[in-house]
């Protein structure tokens, strides 16, 4: 596995403070980083759930059996 380094530059009274938290630990900062991985994978899901709310508004793509029988026979799947 690879090192990442990462570089915070804080204003010295807040970096004392967060340090006096436990906040600028190896742990800490992993944790913070995987809510952020999580929180941006959130917005993405939340983002496409919308478009296809928005296309299906606008009367677009295929009902669900629709769209997997075009599926079954693309791929020559047998009912």
């Amino acid at each position: 596995m690879s090192a990442l380094e990462i570089t915070i530059n804080l204003p010295d009274n807040l970096a004392r403070e967060a340090q006096a938290l436990g906040l600028l630990t190896s742990e800490s900062l992993v944790a913070l980083l995987r809510a952020e991985i999580e929180r941006r994978a959130r917005a993405k899901e939340v983002e496409a759930i919308q478009q296809g709310m928005d296309e299906f508004e606008r009367g677009e793509g295929l009902p669900a059996r629709a769209a997997l029988e075009e599926l079954r026979q693309k791929h020559g799947i047998s009912s």
